[in-house]
């Protein structure tokens, strides 16, 4: 590809992700809008195939979606406990992601129930009036899927349409998601602590076998180095070499 068509492709990148209306969020860490008249206008199929077109033609991709979106958009489980809510581009909605973390004693649970329990339900977690504390981590993790994911749904699904107008690419990022993560999220971007480890799920063995107790102890000295490497850096961030 030459010089000026490379040029318009990365242009182009940037156009879709900051002037059509269909992303939020903060820079190379964006969301999908909830925008019914964007829906109505089909301009998630037109990013998602603009998207499609840049790749097929040797262009850049778009380097902007969040990590944990990215992976639920190709079917997988990220660890959404370990979710930095502070990405979230609706202040509202990180006080009230905060306030479920914060969640620590019966009290805290019974006030959480009483102040936010008809938002958390209408998230998708009606269990929330029965909860116990043991609960709080899954109700957190079910209430990022909802605002991040289940919420934009359609939203998602347009956008993916789109993308797989031009030979069913989508379908190939999709069965070959971890080769296509650095096309689709920004890995200059410095990750905490937390939103790397809910870039991956652990795989245990059965409880009381002799694998499962050298995967904790393995799981336990990554947590240490994930925490050295933390303290080490001022920022507290973890770059990717």
């Amino acid at each position: 590809m030459g010089g000026p068509q490379r040029e318009f492709f990365r242009l182009l990148m940037i156009e879709v992700q900051t002037s059509m209306g269909i992303f939020e969020g903060k820079a190379g860490q964006v969301f999908f809008t909830y925008d019914q008249a964007a829906l109505d206008g089909h301009k998630y199929f037109q990013a998602g195939r603009l998207i499609a077109w840049s790749v097929a033609h040797g262009g850049p991709c778009i380097k902007a979606l969040d990590p944990s979106l990215y992976q639920l958009m190709c079917g997988q489980e990220p660890q959404l406990e370990q979710f930095d809510c502070s990405v979230l581009p609706d202040p509202d909605v990180q006080s009230r992601a905060k306030r479920i973390l914060q969640c620590k004693t019966a009290e805290d649970l019974s006030a959480l129930q009483q102040d936010l329990g008809d938002w958390i339900s209408e998230c998708g977690v009606p269990g929330v009036f029965s909860a116990t504390i043991g609960d709080i981590a899954k109700i957190y993790a079910y209430v990022v899927k909802h605002y991040i994911f289940l919420r934009t749904a359609k939203m998602v699904n347009q956008f993916t349409e789109g993308m797989n107008g031009f030979g069913n690419l989508w379908d190939l990022v999709r069965n070959n998601w971890i080769a296509f993560l650095p096309c689709f999220t920004d890995m200059r971007t410095p990750l905490t602590k937390s939103s790397f480890k809910a870039i991956f799920k652990y795989e245990y063995s059965p409880r009381g076998t002799n694998h499962r107790e050298k995967e904790e102890d393995t799981i336990y000295s990554w947590e240490l180095v994930l925490n050295l490497i933390e303290d080490k850096l001022s920022e507290g961030h973890l770059r990717t070499c």
